[in-house]
């Protein structure tokens, strides 16, 4: 068995995961923690990644978004993996956001049933929520969702995921990015 170099060059993608079992008395006792956590060290790998500026930028935006969200609504964030591409000749650069947390039920998934719907019902000037996965389907061209799912181990899970790229504009046909359970 022979090894040949593949025909096309192979793209480079750089992951950046974090699996975490923390109690609910840790992160009672330290709010905002792994948000905080989270985001540097996607802020700080990105840049070393040397990721564009704009795309790090939003990329952070959606990872503190998603962090903020598993932990409030899914009591904590079991896994969040950052994945990015370097732009090449074959393709443009792109960041892709993926958290899973446990799931209350076995059915709601509601950001992708109301995608670029969710808000704050409240006025800008008085709401303090409900922005981020506005920004989110903005800044990914609705191409990010979620899905309820069964863990290998049997726990229902929400994957929330989402993909940057500058190759999302309308006048550039990218197909939606469907699932990553």
């Amino acid at each position: 068995m022979s090894l040949e170099q593949p025909s096309t060059p192979q793209k480079t993608v750089d992951v950046l995961q974090i699996r975490t079992q923390l109690s609910d008395h840790f992160l009672g006792e330290r709010p905002g923690w792994t948000e905080r956590f989270v985001r540097r060290l996607a802020d700080a790998t990105l840049e070393v990644m040397q990721a564009d500026e704009t795309m790090a930028f939003e990329a952070s935006t959606v990872t503190s978004e998603f962090v903020t969200n598993a932990i409030k609504h899914g009591r904590m964030l079991s896994d969040f993996v950052l994945a990015h591409t370097p732009p090449s000749e074959v393709a443009p650069e792109s960041v892709y956001i993926v958290t899973t947390n446990p799931a209350r039920d076995t059915i709601s998934t509601p950001g992708t049933d109301n995608r670029g719907f969710l808000a704050s019902g409240k006025p800008n000037h008085i709401s303090e929520t409900g922005r981020g996965l506005l920004m989110t389907d903005v800044y990914t061209d609705h191409n990010w969702g979620q899905r309820n799912v069964v863990s290998p181990d049997g726990k229902q899970e929400i994957v929330t995921f989402a993909v940057l790229s500058p190759a999302q504009r309308p006048d550039t046909d990218v197909s939606f990015y469907e699932d990553v359970a």
